[in-house]
Parts: C-alpha cells; structure tokens; sequence
C-alpha cells in the first residue's frame, strides 16, 4: 500500500508558508537584523523540523488504534499537567505556573493535554453521537475535561481553559448535541452574566486577569497601565496604512513599545510593518487552513476521524480568532498564540503533531465528490 495515497501536501505547504511567515516576523520582533540573538528562531525551526519527522512517522500509525489506549492518553494528559508542580522542573511565567524547564527549551503541557483530549473525547462522542440530548447528557460528556481544566484554572491559565471550552463545543456539536438544550445554556449563562462577572470570577480569577477583563469591557482612549498591551497593539497596527512600514521598519516594534511581540502580539508586528495588505494575506491563508481541514474532516472514513479533525480545527480556530482579536482589541488579552506563527517550541511542536493527526485521517479517508 502506497503511505503517501491521500497524503494532503497542500495541507503541509500551507503550514509551511505560516511558518516562514512565523519566522520572518520573530526575527523582527527579536530584533535579530540588529545583532539580536537567533535563538528564538533557531528553536522555532528545530521544533517545526522535529514536527515535521513526526508528521511522516505517524503516517505508519492507524488512527483507530489510539481508541484501544483512551485511558492512558488521559492519565498522561493529566500527569503532563502536574509534572509544572514538581520543583525544579516546573516554572512560573507570565504569571502562570504552566511550563516545565527542558533546559534546551522550555514546554507548556498544555500542548499535550489538548491532543490527548480531542483523542479521548473523540471515541466518547462516537460511542454516544445522537444520544447527547438533556441537560445531563451534556453534563456527563464535560466531566471529562473537567479535571483538566480545573488544573489549568489553578495554574492560572484562563486562556487555555477557554481553548478546551472551544473544543468541546465543537465537537459536541459534530455529535449531533440538542441544540435546544445549548439554547438554554446560552440564554441562561448571558442573563446570569452580570452577577457572574461582579461577585463570582473575582472569586477564581487572579487580579491581573480581571483587570484585562474589566479594561476589555471599559477600554479607554488613552493608556493605562491595565491596557497599555493593546493600546500599543492598536497604535502599530494602524501605523502600518495599507502598505506597511517595511520589513524590519516598524516603529513600534523596534522602539520597544510592543510587549510580547515575538508571541502573544507578532499579529501586531505583521500589521505594521506590512499593512492592511499583509494582514489580509496572512487572515486569507488561514482561511484556506481551516477550509482544508473542514474538507478531510467531511470526507472522513467515519465519524472518529471526523471528531478528531473537528477538535483540532476547533483548538486552532479559537487561537487564530483570540490572538487576532486581542492584537486589535476586539478581544481580552490572554496569552495564546497564533497558530504556526507565534513563537513557542512546544506550541509549534504539539501544532505539527496536530497535524499529523490530521494527515493520518486524510490518507485513510474516502473519496466525495463536490
């Protein structure tokens, strides 16, 4: 049997192209045209490389055989969460205990417990697709990532919280969930909002996360120290007109006035120095990403493989949709990353193993005709 039938290159030339785009802008960001250290973008590409080894190893796995290991996958998924407790391993950045230190890199777990669940929570919802009808059908499916998302909420990590939320709406949702009862939910969660926000999330949340909360609902004109992230975020982008400032050229960026600029805000670093056009290619390619992954999910072999390509493209829809919404205040800052882009070396090597998954799915899919 040929390992390369059905094997989507349009797929991996498509991740390839954001990365490149990736690494142009961290170099810019890092400022490496200056006489910066390229670190950054040497572990970025020794990540994708890795991801992209990986990417043609998996292809000797069938999918199907992660449902005979469930339980493992998500005993590790858990474990991965608790290894950033251990001393000396564990480390706290950006306010969040949420990394381990590998010494050569560092990794976020999180990156792991994200695929491990869509594994997981794929064979549950195929074993109980169409049967997830009242309120307590949906309330036994979301016990499964509970304990996950309990331990990020502890790290604090709200932003990875809301990316599993993401998931399992959209997955839900390809099992054939009651929309009637998701009505409800949603009607009652918007009209409890109000009490939620003022005497319940200052009660979970750490202060830093609510003040970027309550500054996301009352921005203002002008800089403040809760808003000065966006606020900055805002400036360089509309620095940039339709054109941009040029390559390396951006003011913002190269002045220091973007924090995080190689990660949570390189969106920013992208419309500055390239414009409206640059951003429109960069949300266009995107596009085509997620439009490819929509079809080999529809023309999975069965509903397994469809659930794992749907959990994927809920995870890196969310973060493309966050990190873009974030970068031109439109949503709360919180620290996830643009897919294939931002820098991360665990973020960009759990991406590529995504992918893999997803090229597993594709060359054992079946043939439609549009």
């Amino acid at each position: 049997m040929d390992s390369n039938k059905g094997f989507d290159k349009i797929l991996l030339l498509i991740v390839t192209i954001l990365f490149l785009i990736g690494e142009v802008l961290i170099a810019s960001a890092i400022h490496v045209p200056d006489g910066a250290s390229p670190k950054r973008l040497i572990v970025q590409f020794g990540a994708f490389m890795l991801g992209t080894v990986m990417i043609f190893s998996m292809k000797m796995i069938n999918y199907d055989d992660f449902k005979r290991y469930d339980k493992h996958i998500y005993i590790i998924s858990i474990l991965s969460l608790l290894l950033v407790y251990v001393p000396g391993l564990g480390q706290t950045m950006g306010g969040a205990r949420g990394w381990i230190d590998l010494r050569v890199m560092y990794f976020q777990p999180i990156e792991i417990a994200k695929i491990g669940f869509i594994l997981v929570f794929a064979k549950y919802l195929e074993k109980n697709a169409g049967n997830i009808n009242t309120l307590k059908d949906i309330i036994k499916a979301v016990i499964i990532p509970m304990p996950i998302i309990l331990l990020l909420l502890a790290q604090p990590d709200l932003g990875g919280a809301i990316v599993f939320f993401c998931i399992i709406f959209g997955m839900l949702f390809l099992a054939q969930i009651n929309m009637k009862v998701v009505n409800r939910v949603i009607i009652v969660t918007v009209l409890t909002f109000p009490l939620i926000y003022l005497y319940v999330l200052d009660k979970i949340l750490k202060p830093y996360q609510m003040s970027r909360i309550k500054d996301f609902f009352a921005f203002s004109s002008t800089a403040t120290a809760d808003n000065y992230q966006v606020f900055r975020s805002i400036i360089a982008i509309a620095s940039g007109g339709v054109l941009g400032q040029g390559a390396f050229s951006g003011t913002q960026n190269n002045l220091g006035f973007l924090s995080v600029s190689d990660s949570d805000f390189i969106f920013s670093v992208c419309g500055e120095e390239y414009g409206i056009v640059g951003m429109f290619i960069v949300i266009g390619i995107y596009f085509l990403f997620m439009s490819r992954l929509l079809s080999i999910a529809m023309s999975s072999k069965d509903l397994y493989g469809s659930l794992i390509i749907i959990g994927i493209l809920s995870m890196f829809l969310y973060q493309f949709i966050q990190n873009i919404g974030m970068a031109i205040g439109i949503m709360p800052v919180t620290g996830v990353p643009l897919p294939f882009v931002s820098y991360g070396g665990s973020s960009m090597l759990m991406s590529m193993i995504a992918i893999g998954l997803i090229e597993n799915v594709a060359s054992k899919r079946r043939k439609i005709n549009f």
